[in-house]
């Protein structure tokens, strides 16, 4: 398997000696508007606001600062991994749509760009400093096939291993245990011009983040 870290290593030297621990300013579904709330609730249905008040129920026992980061890893990769697996086709009526969190929890679906983009959120919202988290496009061996995969991955330090979150395995794995995933490219808010060498990702994570501030201002 491709090292994570070797991939990363230039991006990551940037974090030695920040902190991993911040205020949860980047809260996001647990700050969203009544007015959005009710926006969303004649979108989904009553179902889609429970299931954002649940999320948010949620969120919010997640562990915040403490010495041990693997308890809301975990947490996070089990709060996103109960909501089930639809591609885009079937839920979106596109090819490829990146949901925002609230959109993907509300609509009670969504593929691997979903899961991982809704992790990514929980944390920066739990306090892990966005520096510590990457959105990482990998080849993954499923069922005997090779396919085109996204998972979140965290790095405590900018020489440590990385551990996955990942929609298809309820476990946090360091990536020297998923010999299934071969890394492709990664990014995140500090560095988007990573998404891809033809830019599309990069088109597409600006026009999420563009999207979930515009559900922040209603």
């Amino acid at each position: 398997m491709a090292r994570f870290p070797a991939l990363l290593a230039p991006v990551l030297l940037t974090l030695a000696g920040g902190a991993l621990w911040i205020s949860s300013a980047a809260a996001y579904i647990a700050e969203l508007s009544p007015a959005f709330l009710r926006l969303e609730e004649e979108r989904y249905g009553p179902d889609g606001l429970r299931r954002i008040e649940r999320w948010r129920q949620d969120e919010r026992r997640l562990p915040r600062a403490a010495e041990s980061f693997l308890p809301i890893l975990a947490g996070v990769n089990a709060l996103g991994n109960r909501i089930p697996y639809i591609d885009d086709q079937t839920h979106w009526g596109q090819s490829e749509y990146w949901a925002t969190p609230a959109e993907f929890v509300a609509s009670g679906g969504g593929d691997c760009e979903d899961f991982a983009i809704a992790k990514y959120f929980a944390l920066r919202a739990a306090g892990v400093t966005g520096e510590h988290l990457r959105m990482t496009y990998v080849r993954a061996l499923l069922d005997g096939r090779v396919v085109n995969h996204m998972v979140l991955a965290f790095y405590e330090h900018p020489d440590a291993e990385p551990l996955i979150l990942d929609n298809l395995r309820s476990e946090v794995l360091p990536a020297s245990r998923r010999p299934d995933l071969v890394p492709v490219f990664s990014f995140n808010d500090d560095d988007p011009g990573r998404a891809g060498r033809d830019g599309a990702m990069a088109r597409r994570w600006r026009d999420l983040r563009e999207r979930i501030e515009a559900e922040r201002k209603i």
